[in-house]
C-alpha cells in the first residue's frame, strides 16, 4: 500500500492502513483484496469494495486500489487484473463497477476508458466524519 500511495500522491499512515485493511479482510460484506502474482512472486494489488445505489439499481463496487510495480505496467496486467475483477464482481451480484483515477495520470484513463468506464458529469466529493481516523493531506496539489 505504501508504494501504491507514494506513487498516486495519497497520504499514508501505516497504522491506520493496516487497521482499515484488517477489517476489509476479516468482514467479506466489505469487499474483497486479491495480490497480483507473477508466478509466486507479488507484482501489485487490486481492492474492491461493496456498496449499494438505488442509482446503479443496486449491489455496486467500488475498485478501491489497483496497483502495479512499475516494470509490470504497460504489458497488459492491468487489463487483465480488471477483466479478473469484473468477472469477480459480476460472480458476486454486482451489477455496476466504479473506479477514480486521480488527475494526469492518462494512462491509467485510457486503460479504463478502453474497457468500457465511462467518465460522469457529476463531481465525487468527500468529506471526513470522524476526525480521529482520517488519513494524512494528499501530496498532490489539486
Amino acid at each position: 500500500m505504501r508504494e501504491y500511495y507514494e506513487f498516486d500522491g495519497h497520504g499514508y499512515d501505516r497504522e491506520k492502513a493496516r487497521a482499515a485493511l484488517v477489517a476489509l479482510l476479516e468482514n467479506a460484506s466489505f469487499g474483497r483484496a486479491w495480490i497480483i502474482l507473477d508466478g509466486s512472486s507479488p507484482v501489485g494489488y487490486v481492492v474492491l469494495c461493496f456498496g449499494y445505489s438505488l442509482e446503479w439499481l443496486g449491489r455496486d463496487a467500488f475498485v478501491d486500489e489497483i496497483y502495479l510495480r512499475e516494470n509490470y505496467r504497460g504489458r497488459g496486467w492491468g487489463r487483465q487484473t480488471m477483466a479478473f475483477v469484473e468477472e469477480a464482481a459480476r460472480e458476486l451480484g454486482v451489477r455496476a463497477l466504479h473506479l477514480g483515477v486521480v488527475k494526469g495520470n492518462e494512462v491509467a484513463l485510457r486503460l479504463y476508458e478502453a474497457m468500457g468506464f465511462q467518465k460522469h458529469t457529476s463531481t465525487f466529493l468527500s468529506k471526513w466524519i470522524t476526525s480521529e481516523f482520517s488519513k494524512p493531506p494528499s501530496s498532490r496539489a489539486d
